[in-house]
């Protein structure tokens, strides 16, 4: 085997690796961000005066923070 048709052999088996390899870690992000969506959805019906209550409180501090910055 020639040396040029070596190196894209090697090159071919690294591109597939690495493509194999982002494939498996789109599946574990979309995975794990379907999970903790699933979570915060659960908690949100379980409570959602809390998160409507953190959400104002965060509005206000930006709201505040965003108004100093201004003048």
């Amino acid at each position: 085997m020639e040396p040029i048709q070596r190196l894209n052999h090697v090159v071919s088996d690294i591109q597939r690796a690495t493509i194999d390899s982002l494939d498996q870690a789109k599946d574990q992000v979309v995975k794990t961000s379907r999970e903790a969506a699933q979570r915060v959805d659960r908690t949100v019906h379980e409570s959602p005066w809390v998160f409507v209550g953190v959400a104002s409180a965060l509005s206000v501090i930006l709201g505040y923070a965003l108004g100093r910055r201004s003048r």
